[in-house]
């Protein structure tokens, strides 16, 4: 990947025969160290202790190129909230070709959900609601990736168009699956303040037969070139979503945003009607949903109050049959109150309690019945502290 960007960027320079400018540099970052009690539930120890969410530093800059590509633009951001280790968050570069029009390659942020895309020094919660690690499966469709995404805006309108490898990890081309993801983006903003969302993700499932049995090994890096033992699949997944802001007065202001997703649930369950003549093709999926609903309201320039309520359900069509119940009923359920304090524009206080319930099933009681299973109720406590520099 990274020999093709500079090819392409190669590429670029050559085609409009114009020497680089002199062009402007930034380094910034944002850290978010915090305290946490995690509850582990009942008759379980709980977590408790200091750590730090977030720790990211960024390198972006632009320059001016010539009359076809007018700037291009590049940012790099990586994660060092660990000791030891380091996430890479951004590496791309974006060519603009106007004002409304422009072109990002290299690591890229998945355009599929609002929460997943809004900036994490910005979030009216201490954490984001929906994660792709959060939601068990089904939410791969938000995620970190090498890709090309097309970017167009105006006044009340903008869209993208994109197309990601989905290989996560992987750095480079070398056997991994070779079929692209395909996103598409677009939002309204039809009055002042309000912004109105929807995307749409398809992924390549790729399938690998093993000698006995097709298995789903989406995004492994490493697959067979013979097309016999080499299938693939697809999922899709959709949302809306909206964000709203009103300002009141100089001191009162409210910030907020709902979401709403739905698809295929590829990695949770098996296939739902699983023949054994069928070929990797023929599977279909389980379908995720989830959504929520969250808002900040400053009461002074200083002083606010937030909260959330969120739900995520992996499998909303698991245990339709009477005899089929596993799946069914284990959503995951947040409510979250909580205050922010502003000190300056750069830094804030978030404060929170997190109150999470996970729905634990059904199951058979003594006489052999299926019932429900009792919920499993966890509290958390979130202290954190955002600066941005």
């Amino acid at each position: 990947m990274k020999k093709s960007l500079l090819a392409v960027l190669t590429m670029m320079l050559a085609f409009t025969g114009i020497s680089w400018a002199e062009g402007k540099t930034d380094l910034s970052g944002y850290m978010g160290p915090n305290f946490r009690m995690i509850d582990q539930g009942e008759d379980t120890k709980n977590d408790i202790g200091f750590g730090l969410a977030f720790n990211r530093v960024t390198f972006s800059g632009m320059q001016d190129v010539g009359p076809i590509v007018k700037k291009i633009g590049w940012k790099i951001e990586a994660d060092f909230n660990r000791n030891t280790t380091y996430d890479l968050v951004y590496a791309y570069v974006q060519a603009y070709f106007s004002d409304q029009f422009s072109a990002r390659f290299g690591h890229l942020k998945e355009s599929f959900g609002r929460e997943w895309l809004h900036p994490t020094y910005s979030l009216l919660t201490v954490d984001r609601l929906i994660t792709p690690e959060a939601a068990r499966a089904g939410l791969d469709y938000m995620g970190y990736s090498y890709g090309l995404e097309f970017l167009f805006q105006q006044e009340m309108f903008k869209a993208m168009v994109a197309a990601y490898d989905g290989q996560r990890g992987e750095s480079f081309v070398g056997n991994q699956d070779p079929v692209l993801d395909y996103n598409v983006r677009a939002i309204v903003m039809p009055t002042a303040g309000l912004e109105i969302g929807a995307n749409l993700q398809m992924k390549t499932l790729p399938g690998v037969f093993d000698g006995s049995d097709w298995a789903c090994v989406p995004d492994d890096g490493v697959y067979s070139t013979d097309e016999d033992f080499y299938q693939t699949n697809s999922a899709m997944a959709y949302g809306v979503d909206l964000d709203y802001q009103k300002t009141f007065n100089e001191q009162m202001s409210l910030w907020a945003q709902a979401e709403f997703g739905t698809g295929d649930n590829y990695d949770e369950l098996d296939p739902t009607d699983l023949e054994a003549e069928d070929t990797w093709q023929d599977y279909s999926w389980y379908s995720f949903q989830y959504f929520y609903v969250k808002a900040l309201l400053m009461v002074t320039k200083n002083f606010g109050i937030h909260a959330a309520f969120a739900s995520m359900d992996p499998n909303t069509n698991a245990g339709d049959e009477e005899d089929d119940y596993a799946g069914k009923n284990d959503s995951i359920t947040k409510i979250i109150p909580g205050i922010t304090y502003r000190w300056s524009d750069k830094t804030r206080t978030q404060i929170e309690v997190q109150l999470v319930t996970h729905q634990e099933g059904m199951e058979l009681n003594d006489d052999m019945d299926v019932v429900e299973a009792d919920d499993t109720s966890l509290t958390h406590f979130v202290l954190q502290q955002v600066l941005v520099w």
